[in-house]
């Protein structure tokens, strides 16, 4: 699915094309909006850009001054697909933008692999009574609910969904969730 190093797989192939076949034409961050039942909304220019900079505002970890947002080795040599594949007919008169998300099934319980705060078996979890909890009764990460939208397309209620601009940036959303999706087994 994700390839080898120095051959990428389905994954980053299917991943490159989309962003070669829309580049041009991709919306900027903000301006669709997920509605948390499988909908999007399509917010101004201005509102866009409220959210961008109000997003921009917040801590970003440092960097060494000069380099560029630094690729996970692990990962550099999977997605550097040389084929330049991409679709010739894209509707020129839409603007198109990527959201990716990452669930697991697993013992027929659905897990949010991108969710923000999972569980962590390094902190002691401590219950209401400020006794800390026996390792049988330390809690996982709460299971997601499927549910059926409007159209009666199937989709995942709660579900962590991240925008992004580049083959490489969804690729390092994936790694991100495959890192806790080994954590969790």
């Amino acid at each position: 699915m994700t390839g080898s190093p120095g051959e990428g797989g389905l994954l980053p192939r299917c991943l490159d094309m989309i962003f070669n076949s829309i580049g041009p034409f991709q919306a900027k961050r903000y301006v669709f909006r997920l509605d948390d039942k499988n909908g999007v909304e399509v917010q101004c220019e201005v509102d866009a850009l409220l959210e961008r900079q109000k997003r921009e505002a917040l801590p970003v970890p440092k960097t060494p001054v000069g380099n560029r947002r630094q690729i996970d080795p692990e990962i550099a040599d999977m997605i550097n697909v040389q084929d330049n594949c991409k679709l010739e007919d894209v509707d020129e008169d839409s603007v198109y933008s990527v959201f990716v998300s990452y669930i697991e099934i697993y013992n027929n319980y659905i897990y949010d692999l991108l969710d923000e705060s999972p569980f962590d078996p390094t902190k002691p979890k401590w219950n209401n009574c400020g006794t800390p909890l026996r390792n049988a009764d330390l809690t996982f990460p709460q299971s997601k609910i499927l549910r059926e939208d409007q159209n009666h397309n199937m989709y995942v209620a709660g579900c962590t969904e991240v925008e992004v601009k580049s083959t490489e940036e969804a690729f390092e959303v994936f790694w991100r969730g495959k890192k806790l999706s080994y954590f969790l087994k």
